[in-house]
């Protein structure tokens, strides 16, 4: 028996080493993936959110405006991606709509101000193509909009899919993908008749076998980067420092 033992454990080591030497990486990996040696990590999701970019922020005169701001209209789609048109990658603005009613929450519980929902928007409002203007043309239409609701700015949302990034390991191990987005958020004043700010934010969902970030994370990470800059931008507001600790407040 001891002999049998012997030839077995010395013909595994033989095979592991064949393998090693034929170069194959998912049957190389398949010890880890039993004993759990780091793969967890490289196959799980989440969501990861950057820093604003392409800012438009008000002028003196609007950001004095903007303070005195009574009454808005939030709709899920901008000026240069609508949710009815398509990025070029092929992926409808429709996901947006999430977002866009968190939003809507959000400066309902939070703010004083008079809000159209987009869903009162558009029984309201008929844009007709809107899909098929030019930005100028789309810019009126929603100036037009915000005169008939009688509103004194419209913030429009959109969403744009990016790149994909994706890792492979093998069948048997997992692999691990990275969907890119670029939300914009933008506020018209109609007083003004034109954009008086607005900020992209690029994020990320990253996708594994073992687990993805939920509809729910995903919104929630956007958002609380997009509500703080609409209470510093609309109101001038920072947001509040997280709360000290017990050793910082002895220092």
């Amino acid at each position: 028996m001891k002999r049998l033992t012997e030839r077995f454990l010395m013909l595994c080591f033989l095979g592991f080493i064949a393998i090693a030497a034929s170069g194959c990486p998912v049957l190389l990996l398949a010890p880890l993936a039993m004993t759990g040696g780091g793969v967890v990590s490289i196959t799980g999701g989440g969501v990861e959110t950057g820093e604003f970019e392409n800012s438009v922020l008000p002028d003196e005169k609007c950001a004095k405006q903007l303070k005195d701001l009574k009454s808005i209209a939030i709709i899920q789609y901008g000026i240069s991606n609508p949710a009815d048109s398509t990025t070029p990658l092929g992926s409808s603005n429709a996901g947006n709509l999430g977002i866009t009613k968190g939003l809507v929450q959000w400066v309902k519980k939070n703010t004083a101000l008079q809000v159209v929902t987009p869903s009162e928007f558009s029984k309201k409002v008929n844009l007709g193509n809107f899909s098929e203007m030019t930005e100028e043309e789309k810019l009126e239409a929603l100036v037009s909009a915000g005169k008939k609701l009688h509103v004194a700015a419209i913030v429009s949302s959109e969403n744009a899919v990016g790149k994909t990034d994706v890792h492979a390991w093998g069948q048997f191990i997992g692999q691990k993908s990275r969907q890119w987005y670029r939300f914009t958020v933008s506020l018209i004043s109609i007083k003004e008749g034109k954009i008086v700010w607005s900020d992209t934010l690029p994020y990320s969902v990253t996708i594994g076998t073992t687990n993805m970030a939920s509809e729910e994370e995903i919104n929630k990470a956007v958002l609380e980067k997009v509500t703080g800059r609409f209470r510093e931008v609309v109101f001038g507001q920072k947001n509040p420092p997280p709360p000290e600790t017990e050793v910082e407040a002895k220092k």
